[in-house]
């Protein structure tokens, strides 16, 4: 049996020195307390990052730093504060006699005053019971002292953190709070912000709390991991490659074609190891089958990227049709036209041949590998259904095929972030519940659509048709919603904060907005406050913005703010 690219956290071929040794040169010649945010999605390195952090600080300067890591997880399950599990830690991994001490202290005078399973962190710090004052300042002013004495800077990493419950998640946070103020300390956090703002927001939407402000006041110096290019995912291959990382038996092949491979995974290390543990754990259960390799190959990287293409592979006239065109240019980019890099791949010296081999096959001759490809998707939550394939078909307005593949595959929750569906005819669209977070919706047509607990943070919807479009319990902060037509729309408990809101005359009537949040939103229109007012709307502006605002506002997002002098002269 082969074996497969363990998904262990990777330190080699990620190009993470330099990041490591300017952030512990931070850490070390930095005043404390202060904390690290190590950002970025899953996948991208973060547990690298951090564990390349920490062995540096452990090999190197272990005489003025104490490295400590948590694993978020360990708190998932605590019915106390997470600060319990941390603090546990701290007690067992700590060899000096005096700080070991007053961590131990603290400890006890806290699993004291706390009564088992009834603790619970509130937005505001602390615990709802809260400990006594004196307790913790004594407590916490010992072990200032015990590190001021050995000289050492705690240097806590905590990872996995948005892996946790929204609950934990500002456990966590709020633990990390209590030694904020005490010199001597520094924390790495490693999350995705996207996953902990949404979190925190959630949890305390009533409250009003801004996810992004929280997370500001905790983190002071945010890191954000670049964005993988095509050097970066090079240099990962190769290292994967040259360092015997791959089983020999598809090593030549995928090392051969890893220029191709580094050209279409685009986004993290853990999806390059998907890819390549997909295409090798297929070929080892069709092992009997002795498939060609090549082929197999280019197969699966077409399955990755280009998901209705390959799948309009194995249907024998699509494949006479792409024969006939495939010299010519002309038509090629016409059948191809929405594929963004597929000509490309098609045509690269490498695929080229082996395309022309996979459209020369029989439907009989492929079937093994079709067969092969069903048994491995790319994803676990949603089956052979990419991220891609949804918004081409909400593009090309293929309203009903959406809907008939979000049920077939039971997408419950689907991600549009940042998508651009700017003027497409939405109508019908089963959108509840979607991710479309920083969204280009400009003009887009919605009216009617289900928009229930839709995530639209940040989404640009000027001009856009919400005629009668359900949006309750949505989340719109920071919104744009510049001439948009919101006759009958249903906002009912949705989240409308710091939304910039430019409303025509009477494009409002019939509007649902009940318990609607328009904290701190931009409006144009005295009526609309009015009607916000008098129909449920809670914290409603006292009066309305002026053209300065939405100007300064919108350039402040990175809005257009083309046409706003003409729409207040309207």
């Amino acid at each position: 049996m082969a074996k497969i690219v363990v998904d262990t956290p990777t330190r080699d071929g990620l190009g993470f020195q330099g990041y490591a040794n300017a952030l512990v040169g931070i850490i070390l010649d930095s005043e404390s307390p202060f904390t690290i945010g190590i950002l970025g999605e899953w996948g991208v390195g973060k547990t690298s990052l951090m564990q390349t952090m920490r062995e540096k600080l452990n090999d190197e300067h272990g005489e003025d730093v104490i490295p400590i890591w948590f694993n978020a997880w360990r708190c998932e399950r605590e019915k106390n504060l997470a600060i319990i599990p941390l603090l546990q830690l701290l007690v067992s991994e700590i060899k000096d006699d005096s700080l070991k001490k007053a961590f131990w202290i603290l400890l006890k005078s806290i699993q004291i005053t706390i009564p088992v399973g009834v603790a619970e962190i509130s937005a505001g710090g602390g615990s709802q019971i809260q400990v006594e004052e004196d307790i913790y300042y004594a407590k916490l002013t010992a072990i200032e002292t015990a590190l001021e004495g050995n000289k050492k800077k705690i240097v806590v990493f905590i990872d996995d953190l948005d892996r946790c419950a929204p609950d934990k998640i500002l456990e966590v946070l709020e633990s990390t709070k209590v030694f904020l103020d005490i010199k001597g300390f520094v924390y790495v956090l490693g999350l995705s912000p996207d996953v902990v703002v949404k979190a925190i927001e959630q949890k305390y939407e009533a409250m009003g709390i801004n996810g992004e402000d929280y997370l500001e006041k905790i983190v002071q110096i945010p890191f954000r991991i670049p964005d993988w290019n095509v050097t970066d995912r090079g240099d990962f291959l190769t290292d994967l490659v040259d360092n015997e990382k791959i089983d020999p038996t598809y090593k030549d092949t995928i090392g051969e074609y890893k220029d191709i491979i580094q050209e279409v995974i685009e986004r993290t290390p853990r999806q390059v190891k998907r890819f390549i543990n997909t295409y090798i754990c297929e070929q080892e259960i069709f092992k009997e089958k002795e498939l060609d390799q090549t082929i197999h190959l280019v197969l699966t990287i077409l399955k990755f990227k280009w998901y209705d293409f390959y799948q309009n592979l194995f249907d024998e006239s699509y494949r006479h049709k792409l024969k006939e065109i495939l010299s010519d240019e002309n038509k090629l980019t016409e059948e191809l036209k929405e594929k963004e890099g597929l000509i490309d791949f098609i045509n690269s010296i490498k695929a080229k041949k082996t395309i022309e081999e996979i459209i020369a096959m029989s439907d009989t001759q492929l079937s093994e590998y079709r067969r092969v490809g069903m048994i491995m998707p790319q994803k676990i939550s949603e089956p052979a259904t990419s991220r891609e394939k949804l918004i081409e078909l909400l593009k090309a307005e293929k309203v009903s095929e959406f809907n008939a593949l979000r049920v077939r595959e039971g997408l419950e929750e689907i991600d549009l972030g940042r998508a651009d569906l700017s003027g497409a005819y939405l109508r019908r669209a089963d959108l509840h519940g979607a991710d479309l977070r920083e969204g280009y919706l400009r003009g887009a047509d919605l009216a009617g659509v289900d928009l229930t607990e839709a995530y639209l943070r940040g989404a640009d919807l000027t001009d856009a048709d919400l005629t009668r479009a359900v949006l309750t319990r949505a989340v719109l902060r920071l919104v744009n919603l510049r001439g948009v037509d919101l006759t009958g729309v249903d906002l009912t408990g949705a989240n409308l904060k710091s939304g910039i809101i430019l409303i025509k005359e009477h494009y409002y009537q019939e509007a649902k907005v009940s318990g609607t949040n328009f904290g701190k939103a931009l409006i144009n229109d005295r009526g609309f406050l009015e009607y916000l007012k008098k129909n449920g709307a809670i914290n409603v502006p006292d009066e309305v913005s002026t053209k300065d605002d939405f100007i300064n506002a919108m350039k402040k997002r990175g809005f257009d703010v083309g046409g706003i002098e003409q729409f207040f002269d309207e």
